[in-house]
């Protein structure tokens, strides 16, 4: 429902039917607004509004022998796990559990979050899309930084990404 004035009144609309109308409008008429839907991907691989996608990681590198990772593709990440769903917008890219890369001024989308294990490690998490004619290619990397540290740990992940309607 279109929660316009103008959509529901014209000049010859009588003034007591307008002012029924105006008076109703804050009551009933926007209280059935719908939230807008997910759209899909336009021509050029360009989001449209938020649209949900199917996620693939493939190509994955981690070193499962010495890390474990407080965030990452599926089981991989112990506190936090990209999912196979996302909605990207063109500026963001929302996993579920509120999972939110946003794009930084070079264009690539980045999450940062701390974690606590015997201490605070903060992780970057880095996603670059390029547009395809009906989807999404790309890059992930994670790294994670020790009690304040700039300088990344050893515990790197590399993997593509394809969102993909």
């Amino acid at each position: 429902m279109a929660c316009s004035l103008r959509a529901m009144i014209n000049r010859k609309t009588p003034r007591v039917l307008l002012l029924t109308i105006v008076s109703l409008l804050g009551a009933t008429a926007c209280s059935n607004s719908a939230e807008p839907e997910a759209t899909s991907v336009t021509e050029g691989g360009e989001a449209a509004g938020p649209a949900a996608y199917n996620v693939t990681f493939s190509n994955i590198t981690a070193d499962l022998e010495s890390c474990f990772y407080f965030s990452g593709p599926g089981t991989l990440g112990r506190d936090n796990q990209l999912g196979d769903s996302a909605t990207y917008d063109g500026s963001s890219l929302r996993f579920a559990g509120d999972l939110v890369f946003i794009q930084d001024s070079s264009g690539a989308l980045v999450r940062v979050a701390n974690h606590e294990y015997e201490g605070t490690w903060m992780t970057r998490e880095t996603i670059t899309l390029s547009p395809q004619a009906d989807h999404f290619m790309g890059t992930y990397h994670y790294d994670e930084f020790g009690d304040g540290g700039t300088t990344p740990s050893q515990c790197h992940i590399d993997a593509r990404i394809e969102l993909a309607p």
